[in-house]
């Protein structure tokens, strides 16, 4: 069954290809929000300030809020999604670490098809600085697109969330305030 829904699946995105669309994009103080068609997609940091000791954790809710299931291809965090993590102070991208530059290298990690019933939702967090280099202190922005396959399976649904804003700052910076 699960090779025949692969095959499937595989068959769709050759036949089809992709389709881009918009959505409404709500903004709060750590987190944001697309949403299209009962389906949504919210991108949230735990606080907005860390340290460059604590982890940045990016937690990615995706929705299903319509009436049908919808499905998407779990995969690693770089194949999954297209980030884009930038030093705002710089105005450059951040480089990857070690261990993001293998998964981004990495020919095939896994692939799963998860289903999202109606009603329901997936959660996937994801530790940004496992991925990139987040050794300075200053101002970041992180982005990313990501997609999701219609009930059909006939055609993807991509997403974009844009400028997660955050700081990292040293010890004694964060002591003084």
């Amino acid at each position: 069954m699960k090779k025949l829904l692969f095959s499937s699946l595989a068959m769709a995105v050759v036949s089809t290809g992709f389709c881009y669309t918009k959505g409404d994009l709500s903004v709060d103080s750590n987190q944001k929000t697309w949403s299209k068609d009962g389906i949504s997609v919210t991108a949230r940091l735990e606080q907005k300030e860390y340290s460059i000791q604590e982890p940045i954790n990016l937690e990615i809710i995706i929705t299903n809020n319509s009436n049908a299931d919808i499905f998407v291809i779990l995969s690693n965090p770089l194949k999954q999604f297209k980030f884009t993590m930038l030093n705002k102070e710089q105005n450059k991208s951040v480089s990857l670490m070690p261990f993001g530059k293998q998964l981004e290298n990495q020919e095939f990690f896994r692939r799963i098809v998860k289903k999202i019933e109606s009603k329901k939702n997936y959660t996937e967090k994801i530790d940004m600085k496992s991925l990139f280099d987040m050794s300075l202190s200053g101002e970041y922005s992180i982005s990313f697109e990501g997609s999701y396959l219609n009930n059909s399976k006939e055609k993807f649904i991509n997403f974009k969330i844009e400028d997660i804003n955050f700081s990292i700052k040293k010890e004694d910076e964060r002591q003084k305030k």
